[in-house]
């Protein structure tokens, strides 16, 4: 019965963070499909470090990035900052931008549609699904 328990906790956690991840993924493919593109600049880079684990023996350390691109878009300049995890691309780099003529201030970056999922997360998945399935039972006596 534990070993059932963390298992739907394992299928659960690492479940709900990668479907998000990929529903993210897919929103953005769609968005992308019918979208102009122009060159837009990494203008700002925020990183922080972020600690995991107890001890010093078991400490890992994350870095994670906010990045600000700057592109034009018919002589307006516009301004997008995003998430990307431990993706990072160097200020003043250019990048590849999609924005809808309706809107060209709401755009998707090419980091953004890259960002890959952080391991442990499918990882948990993986785990709580073999867990579940590869449990010892019992037979009745």
């Amino acid at each position: 019965m534990k070993n059932k328990v963390v298992s739907i906790i394992l299928i659960l956690m690492g479940g709900v963070v990668c479907l998000f991840h990929l529903g993210g993924k897919v929103k953005n493919m769609i968005f992308i499909a019918g979208a102009e593109k122009t060159t837009g600049y990494v203008t700002n880079v925020e990183s922080w470090t972020r600690n995991s684990g107890n001890s010093s023996r078991n400490r890992s350390m994350t870095r994670n990035h906010v990045l600000t691109v700057t592109y034009n878009v018919d002589d307006v300049e516009y301004t997008t900052t995003f998430y990307s995890g431990e993706e990072v691309v160097s200020q003043g780099k250019p990048v590849t931008v999609y924005y809808k003529k309706a809107n060209p201030g709401k755009a998707v970056t090419e980091v953004q549609q890259e960002m890959n999922i952080p391991y442990m997360y499918p990882l948990m998945l993986g785990l709580g699904i073999l867990f579940l399935f590869t449990g010892k039972s019992k037979g009745k006596k």
